[in-house]
């Protein structure tokens, strides 16, 4: 996970939710593949300080909206970043719409570490919840074990005519066969369509769900 995650005032409290995002980005793609000279958690109390939400933080205007939440009320908008971790998977800056981010979670040295550093992060403040909007991390976290049933998928609307759609998995606490660290209490996982996607993105269809399934 990149460096200096974000975590709300009230995160620590009731259930836990982990925001996962895919990476930082920089215009003209300046520092790709290096650090970014900001931490994820300034980024994000950058965008909480906002009165009106810039281009460059949508991203995350996109996911409040996703859970129902009025962005344009800043208590609201406030008050459910103040009860969420966010971080990014990719600990480096990519590039704005094209192939940085794949090829590095491709990497399967990469992938081992993010994965290590993920699961410590979840164990070591006990999130019950991710919430991944980027399917590229959905699809890279760590492989599924014996022990565990498969990931259920929920339809929603097609947005700019294509095929969307949630997709749940739930981690369970054990040893798991390739090496990898094992979760301390079960870990509930959903990946949705990133919210800069090309296909475009609508909150609307991920809203009634996400009420549903998560109370905030």
């Amino acid at each position: 996970m990149h460096y200096g995650v974000y975590i709300g005032k009230a995160a620590e409290k009731e259930t836990r939710i982990l925001i996962l995002g895919e990476s930082h980005h920089n215009k003209n793609n300046e520092g790709q593949g290096e650090p970014a000279s900001y931490t994820t958690s300034s980024v994000v109390e950058t965008y909480l300080a906002e009165e009106n939400t810039c281009r460059d933080h949508r991203f995350f205007h996109k996911i409040a909206q996703s859970f129902g939440m009025d962005t344009t009320k800043a208590e609201e908008k406030e008050r459910f970043w103040d009860k969420i971790y966010f971080g990014n998977y990719i600990d480096v800056v990519c590039g704005v719409k094209d192939s940085a981010a794949k090829k590095i979670i491709e990497d399967k040295e990469n992938r081992k570490r993010y994965n290590k550093e993920l699961i410590q992060f979840v164990n070591e403040n006990k999130i019950d919840i991710i919430c991944c909007f980027s399917r590229l991390v959905y699809n890279h976290l760590p492989d599924r074990a014996s022990f565990e049933d498969k990931s259920i998928p929920f339809e929603v609307p097609k947005t700019g005519g294509k095929r969307d759609w949630i997709e749940m998995f739930i981690y369970k606490p054990g040893t798991r066969a390739n090496g990898d660290i094992a979760l301390d209490k079960k870990l509930t996982v959903y990946g949705f369509r990133h919210p800069s996607a090309r296909c475009g993105f609508c909150p609307e269809r991920y809203k009634d769900f996400l009420q549903q399934e998560i109370q905030l």
